[in-house]
């Protein structure tokens, strides 16, 4: 079974834009295409998980959403890294037009998004490690059995003030997913001290 780094997009790979929809508009948060291309040839499998209610809203499309991907995942691919695959919920509760789309069981804090993954890539969940800005990024993920990490950048630091640790005890804090990526990377070999003869 597989090991994955689930990542929620706005506020933890690129700045927090609001609804965004453009490639235009991607900026990544400082050292995250280099640390996960170091993860990437390690062996995990990266994911992206993300819910985008801008398309129930009639804000964007789904073709503007995997248009975003696309570019992303070109940038990725420069530094010798790259996405398994996107997982979006696109439904909202209240915007979204069916019964069944407002009940989804993949918008997050629900966890069918990460059951999908695991599902398709074959996932050893309690091997897997999820980070986000919003607890609702984590919750799913922890009741599977993942580490998590919720990120100080987007709405991450916000985010932590409200969260109760005794309810959240197995829930890890991070600067930045840069820095929480580093936590993964094996450590470096010790120098050896050669004696003189």
């Amino acid at each position: 079974m597989n090991r994955a780094i689930f990542v929620d997009r706005d506020g933890t790979l690129i700045e927090e834009v609001n609804f965004l929809s453009k490639p235009s508009q991607v900026r990544w948060i400082p050292g995250v295409l280099e640390r996960l291309a170091q993860l990437y040839r390690q062996g995990w499998q990266i994911i992206m998980v993300t819910n985008q209610s801008g398309v129930a809203r009639g804000l964007f499309t789904l073709e503007d959403v995997q248009a975003v991907y696309a570019f992303m995942q070109s940038q990725l691919e420069e530094y010798g890294g790259r996405f398994q695959a996107m997982y979006c919920c696109p439904h909202h509760p209240q915007f979204s037009l069916t019964e069944a789309e407002r009940h989804c069981s993949c918008r997050k804090p629900q966890p069918g998004m990460y059951l999908q993954a695991q599902k398709d890539w074959d996932l050893d969940l309690k091997r897997c490690v999820a980070f986000g800005d919003k607890l609702s990024d984590l919750q799913g993920p922890l009741q599977l059995g993942c580490r998590a990490f919720l990120v100080g950048t987007g709405y991450g630091a916000a985010e932590r003030l409200q969260i109760d640790p005794a309810r959240y005890p197995q829930l890890e804090f991070c600067s930045d997913l840069s820095a929480g990526l580093e936590l993964l990377l094996p450590a470096p070999e010790p120098l050896l001290k050669h004696s003189s003869p």
